[in-house]
């Protein structure tokens, strides 16, 4: 078992938890056997002896089968008509069926009165006003400090219950389309690897008894046996290309017999986009996009298009002896439609591929090839469509021609725009950017944010300049956060339904993970004291002597009525938080 480290001050001696201090769920050794006796666990290991042998050591753990469903795992029974899942929660946790039944509701979506919201925990309006008017001191955390739920890396379930005619509806009609789910089989386990939302409702046809296993244990479990791996991977790329054609009306009118002449491709390792970011970011610009892998090379054939399905991708042209960047694309967008368009249209002078494709960091694509789109795609599509559905082209207007770029196309500056995607901040969602001809250098922003959070300030005003514009380090609550990679014990992860990447002070074990894994230097490690504002001390081991720390970083103020303290407490409009996907707004706050 894991050793705990002790830490003490003149309050008394606690124990500074560790990866297994606190259970995910409660299993008794009768639930542990319960579940060995089901695949896949009988196949891997077959009896509670065999389950209980050390597989490797992670984070001072002895990590076992047993460990895993014992610690990282909890049992849950729906009953017939439960919703185990709601389509778009963000999920940290994956299912394996035990007993009974379960369906997958692939289309159309459950409405939203059948899913039912969990209850909000921010604060009322009296706690927020109160809130800008404590004092700021110190980055600690306090002791007593809770950030959020009980269990770092859980989600709300009981999301409601299906009424009996929607369930005969969903069950036993044509008009939604579901895929059972048996005994042995896992769901869920895209989202929790991969950091994406729930691609589907999952619904309990039948009284039904699911193990919940935490993304850790999957993760451990994935390690100790080849064959989960294979099936989690098969099973991904399957409902990845499902999803993406049947949920995308250009090409509906592909038939399933013709998916295997779809392939997908995976570029990169999902547990090293920060480590090779943060090489590249030390590199010469057109060195570092040299190192992307490519995935379509500029001047060559242009068979077929590419629909990214995870990850971000890079559009880019040589120019002199670089690249410039046209454009970056995210889930769902195509690429090479453009010239499959033309090539179709006009046969006796096809062109070659005008751009190329690299991935940036942890990129999924399907390639749907030229016989294909030919046959099923191009011959319904309009001009409209076309345009509509060309993600390269299209170009933010924010009604001032002097932000226009002759090279590129796009209302930024060619520096601004190269500065984003060079630097990957297309990874954010909530990515706070300051206007620098504005901002006054009052810090209103930071003290805002400490007196919102205890004291503890979560982030510094400073950050990357390009222009007037100031990437801050502060969390942008990433599309793919990967700070969450790795963490022992689930602490930094998602909300189930806002999405906001939070951290629970109660199971960080302060590793600093977190901290390293971040590409943006927004988390910061900050001591912890006591009620009378004395340090806690390490007592034991290699630390000994030393201050406890934990993980720390903006939250979104996510119980704070109002949103975000800091761009509420800016004077001079210079702060905005901005998704980074959303070209048309990174173009306007340019342009103020």
């Amino acid at each position: 078992m894991a050793t705990e480290k002790v830490s003490i001050t003149s309050s008394g001696i606690f124990k500074q938890k560790s990866r297994w201090a606190q259970s995910f769920g409660e299993m008794s050794e009768s639930d542990v056997v319960e579940v060995l006796n089901c695949d896949p666990f009988r196949r891997i290991c077959g009896d509670l002896e065999s389950a209980k042998k050390e597989l490797f050591n992670s984070f001072g753990v002895s990590v076992s089968i047993y460990g895993i469903l014992k610690n990282d795992a909890r049992l849950h029974t729906y009953r017939k008509g439960e919703i185990i899942v709601g389509k778009g929660d963000y999920g940290n946790t994956a299912f394996f069926l035990i007993d009974g039944l379960v369906s997958a509701v692939l289309s159309p979506d459950l409405p939203p009165s059948a899913l039912r919201q969990r209850e909000s925990r921010k604060r009322n309006f009296l706690r927020s006003f109160a809130a800008n008017f404590k004092s700021s001191f110190l980055p600690t955390i306090p002791e007593n400090l809770k950030q959020t739920t009980k269990q770092g890396g859980t989600e709300v379930h009981g999301r409601g219950k299906l009424t009996g005619l929607l369930f005969d509806q969903v069950h036993n009609s044509d008009e939604y389309e579901t895929h059972r789910i048996q005994p042995g089989e896992i769901f869920g386990e895209g989202s929790a690897i991969y950091r994406t939302p729930r691609s589907a409702s999952v619904v309990a046809s039948e009284r039904s008894r699911v193990l919940e296993i935490r993304w850790q244990g999957l993760r451990d479990l994935i390690e100790a046996d080849e064959e989960i791996e294979t099936r989690i991977d098969d099973v991904y790329r399957a409902r990845a290309l499902q999803s993406a054609l049947e949920h995308d009306e250009l090409f509906r009118n592909i038939p399933s017999d013709k998916y295997d002449l779809i392939t997908f491709h995976a570029f990169g390792k999902y547990d090293e986009w920060s480590g090779d970011y943060i090489d590249f970011s030390a590199e010469e610009k057109h060195a570092a996009i040299e190192q992307e892998e490519i995935i379509v090379e500029e001047g060559g054939y242009p068979d077929g298009v590419f629909v990214v399905c995870t990850g971000f991708v890079r559009v880019c042209k040589r120019f002199g002896i670089g690249y410039q960047t046209r454009s970056y694309l995210g889930k769902g967008m195509i690429f090479g439609l453009s010239e499959a368009i033309h090539n179709w249209n006009d046969a006796e002078h096809p062109v070659s591929q005008q751009y190329s494709l690299r991935a940036i960091g942890y990129t999924h694509v399907l390639h749907i090839p030229t016989q294909v789109m030919e046959k099923y795609v191009l011959p319904d599509m309009d001009q409209e469509t076309q345009i509509e559905r060309d993600d390269i082209q299209r170009i933010p207007d924010t009604g001032d021609q002097k932000y226009t770029s002759n090279s590129t196309g796009n209302m930024l500056y060619d520096d601004v725009f190269e500065f984003l995607a060079q630097n990957r901040y297309l990874n954010g969602t909530q990515t706070m950017l300051i206007n620098t001809d504005r901002c006054t250098r009052c810090d209103d922003c930071v003290s805002a944010c400490a007196d919102a959070h205890d004291g503890n300030p979560r982030f510094v005003r400073q950050g990357p300049v390009s222009n007037h514009v100031m990437v801050v380090n502060a969390c942008m609550h990433c599309v793919d956060p990967v700070c969450m990679i790795g963490c022992p014990t689930g602490a930094i992860h998602r909300e189930s339904q806002g999405g906001q990447v939070v951290i629970n002070t109660e199971t960080c074990i302060g590793c600093s993970t977190c901290y390293n894994n971040c590409p943006y230097d927004a988390i910061r490690m900050v001591t912890v004291r006591d009620n009378r504002g004395e340090f806690r001390i390490t007592a034991l081991g290699a630390d000994a002597g030393k201050p406890v720390y934990k993980a720390t970083k903006c939250d979104l103020c996510v119980d704070l009525q109002g949103g975000p303290a800091c761009v509420r407490a800016c004077p001079h409009d210079a702060m905005a938080r901005v998704n980074m996907q959303n070209k048309e707004s990174i173009a306007k706050f340019v342009a103020l």
